[in-house]
């Protein structure tokens, strides 16, 4: 329940503010990191999305498509463990890399709290 109020006042404080994108650091300007730091922080985190979604996929197929992957039963749980990282990489780490970035949570608070309940 802390984090859930935490991020409300995040959203209070980033709800109330608008973005002036003449200053220096424009959408970053919440950001407790530098523009180079941010960039790269960018570029890290949608390798690691990408790489999640795609090495979780690969796992998925293999097992759909192959019969000898599918007859034992500790591959269904390898199945099952890559799905949720799927899901994971798909619904909570974008936001999660995002909100770091940004410093401030610009997606309203339904959204901050899907995110909460299922990053959490």
């Amino acid at each position: 329940m802390e984090n859930v109020t935490t991020m409300a006042s995040v959203l209070g404080e980033a709800g109330n503010s608008t973005l002036n994108h003449t200053d220096r650091t424009g959408l970053f300007q919440f950001s407790n990191h530098s523009l180079a730091v941010n960039i790269i922080l960018i570029i890290l985190f949608t390798i690691i999305v990408i790489w999640t979604v795609l090495g979780n996929l690969t796992v998925i197929i293999s097992i759909h498509m192959s019969k000898a992957l599918k007859q034992s039963r500790s591959n269904y749980l390898i199945g099952n463990l890559a799905l949720s990282d799927l899901l994971l990489g798909l619904g909570v780490l974008p936001f999660s890399a995002m909100f770091e970035v940004f410093g401030y949570w610009p997606l309203g608070r339904e959204l901050c709290f899907y995110w909460l309940i299922i990053g959490e």
